[in-house]
């Protein structure tokens, strides 16, 4: 379970979302905006239909206010499968050079 853009593996909470929903060590992902901004043919246009892989989580830390002790805040991101973006297209995309 890899992000393909990163090539950094998902760990921890995130590993465990992606087995659940089914998915194995050798499957990549993608984030919607590194799909448009990253793959070579994909738009908004090739992304549209496709169903979301599964809702991950990063962290960020805060300071509680009211306690004034740090805390994790769980922001959420969406995942799609590369394999899904690879069938609409007919071939794997490449990554694009970004300058």
């Amino acid at each position: 379970m890899i992000n393909y853009i990163t090539k950094q593996t998902y760990t921890g909470k995130n590993w465990d979302i992606l087995g659940s929903e089914g998915f194995d060590e050798s499957c990549y992902f993608v984030t919607f905006k590194q799909a448009i901004k990253y793959l070579e043919g994909v738009s908004g246009a090739t992304m549209k239909g496709l169903t979301k892989a599964a809702t991950l989580y990063r962290y960020t830390k805060e300071k509680n206010e009211e306690t004034g002790k740090v805390e994790l805040k769980p922001i959420p991101f969406s995942v799609f499968d590369l394999d899904d973006i690879t069938k609409k297209l007919g071939k794997r995309p490449s990554i694009k050079e970004v300058k």
